[in-house]
């Protein structure tokens, strides 16, 4: 959904920070711009538009408070608010915990907010206060080796995979030591869909993109005592989309007709 002022909506001219997916009703999402610590090859940032809209490539606080009253205004039916981004929203630490107090305070406690991370963060920032402020945490582990994961994922620090194993073994610790934690998973893309992989950047070849071994990561979860969750590829993440159809259609908590047809459902 593009959240913009009235007069402007389905114009898609300008940046979104806060917004809703067809194939997830119900769910809102807070975009921390496109800083990111990885060059995901299946990340779609790669892709030209979002479900045809523009997503804003840098934090901005206004236009996320402004987005999330919007949706308050829109819809009292909200599931869960996500705090991604097409980066890293660890990279803004301080501000992602007062976004989801915020969140809180708008939408009420029993409303869920989760964080999506790639972990990386925690080389240079090793701090957990965050637990308190979240409902769950969403970690893209996304290959079962470094040599995979270099290939995958691309990361602009040195010795990234040994960070993430890192941060996974201090979230491990760290549950031992409070009576609430955060619900915790791991997450891994299915990139064997070569056909679905985002290929608009100069330098990207069609089918060189390895394919993670799903049950390798599953026993990588698991040795730290966190569920995996496998990913797919979008199907259509940037053609063909009208902007008051998703936002009618996904506030009332339905699917749209091409979503259903799909029969894949992202998390």
């Amino acid at each position: 959904m593009l959240l913009m002022p009235e007069d402007n909506i389905g114009k898609n001219k300008m940046e979104q920070h806060v917004y809703t997916l067809p194939c997830k009703p119900g769910s809102v999402y807070v975009n921390f711009g496109a800083a990111c610590l990885n060059d995901c090859r299946f990340c779609v940032k790669r892709f030209g538009k979002f479900f045809g809209y523009e997503l804003g490539k840098e934090y901005s606080e206004k236009p996320i408070l402004d987005g999330l009253e919007s949706i308050k205004n829109k819809c009292a039916n909200i599931s869960e608010v996500v705090i991604c981004g097409i980066g890293e929203p660890f990279l803004h630490y301080r501000e992602l915990i007062k976004i989801a107090k915020h969140c809180k305070r708008l939408f009420g406690k029993n409303v869920p907010v989760r964080a999506d991370t790639s972990g990386l963060w925690w080389k240079s920032n090793k701090n957990l206060s965050f637990l308190e402020s979240i409902d769950s945490l969403s970690i893209s582990l996304n290959a079962e080796s470094e040599e995979k994961y270099l290939k995958i994922c691309q990361p602009r620090i040195p010795g990234a995979f040994n960070t993430l194993m890192g941060f996974l073994q201090a979230l491990s610790e760290e549950r031992e030591k409070r009576k609430h934690f955060p619900e915790i998973r791991l997450t891994v893309v299915d990139t064997s869909r070569k056909d679905l992989m985002p290929l608009r950047r100069i330098g990207d070849i069609s089918g060189d993109c390895p394919v993670p071994d799903i049950q390798k990561c599953r026993e990588i979860a698991a040795r730290f005592g966190f569920p995996l969750i496998v990913k797919h590829l979008f199907m259509d993440s940037h053609d063909c989309w009208d902007a008051e159809q998703i936002e009618s259609q996904t506030l009332s908590g339905k699917y749209l007709e091409k979503c259903v047809e799909c029969k894949i459902r992202h998390v």
